[in-house]
């Protein structure tokens, strides 16, 4: 009886205040210890159908890319919170004691204009974090900012520009992370499966980083049983990763760039000597002044944030 009430209540609701209780009843599946890839992949893809992709909906604000998590409080007096606010996590970068070492720390924003926000993030994704913020068991977590900037700056320099193409540009979508990495699949004459990762872009457009790289991972390594993948997604890992000898013309690296302001707004994947960023027509000549420009800020390329590497059993060894 609760539940046919609960329904025919609904049945009432606007349509989206609908969207917003029926996100409501399945987020809390994410938030579990023990939930599984496939229940959090089946949430996130319904999400995608409540809150669909549309050409009006782009993050063009590169103040956003200095945050990497966000999480949402809403107001309340009782637990010491007198305003509706948002709080961040800023990863910054300062030069280490060797050089060309830098050092990252993260820094706690807190108090962040809901106003200021709504500005600069995709109103899907912030109604994602702020439903969160109000499921039992989800308070105060933290949700990592989705990667994909769609860049209106200008073209790089000639002299970075290769003649091998970018198969699959990101257009105006922020699907930087699908799209290159399916290029770079293209490249390597992987075309079946480059075609169903850049089929899926859009489907993660605003999935957290750390996700859609795990998604990436599950879905080649579905398709292809010959495939080998190795992941860095923790700061330790990362001190191990060196692009001179992680790099080959035989396998492909995606790499989530982190900027000298702290942000990690955008992902490449390298082939060899080429960068395949999906914003451009042509794949770049992997270097530290295209790293500089991929990151389109003035403070450039500081080091890697996220990596994995698609690499394949009968070439690991080259």
């Amino acid at each position: 009886m609760q539940r046919l009430l609960k329904a025919t209540a609904r049945e009432s609701m606007p349509q989206t205040k609908r969207d917003i209780e029926r996100c409501m009843d399945i987020l809390p599946a994410t938030w579990k210890k023990s939930a599984r890839r496939n229940v959090i992949n089946r949430v996130k893809e319904e999400l995608n159908e409540i809150w669909p992709i549309s050409d009006a909906t782009e993050v063009t604000d590169r103040e956003v890319t200095e945050l990497i998590k966000i999480r949402y409080l809403p107001r309340n007096d009782q637990v010491g919170v007198p305003m509706a606010q948002y709080h961040a996590l800023q990863m910054t970068t300062e030069p280490g004691e060797e050089e060309g070492k830098t050092i990252r720390k993260t820094v706690l924003l807190k108090r962040l204009n809901p106003a200021w926000m709504s500005q600069r993030f995709d109103p899907k994704f912030l109604q994602m974090v702020r439903t969160a913020s109000a499921r039992r068991g989800s308070y105060m977590k933290w949700i990592y900012v989705p990667v994909g900037d769609a860049r209106e700056d200008d073209k790089p320099p000639s002299d970075l520009v290769t003649k091998f193409s970018v198969h699959y540009t990101q257009r105006n979508h922020d699907t930087c992370l699908f799209k290159s990495v399916a290029s770079a699949l293209h490249h390597l004459h992987k075309q079946q499966i480059a075609s169903v990762i850049s089929s899926m872009a859009t489907k993660y457009m605003y999935t957290p980083v750390d996700d859609q790289l795990n998604i990436l991972a599950s879905v080649a390594q579905e398709r292809d049983c010959e495939l080998l993948v190795t992941k860095w997604m923790t700061r330790k890992r990362v001190e191990t990763l060196d692009l001179k000898t992680a790099t080959s013309h035989h396998w492909a690296l995606v790499v989530i760039p982190l900027g000298g302001d702290g942000g990690i707004g955008h992902a490449i994947t390298i082939v060899g000597d080429l960068i395949f960023d999906s914003t451009q027509t042509h794949a770049l000549k992997l270097g530290k002044n295209t790293l500089d420009w991929c990151c389109a800020n003035d403070h450039g390329f500081a080091s890697i944030y996220m990596a994995i590497k698609f690499a394949w059993k009968k070439n690991n060894k080259h």
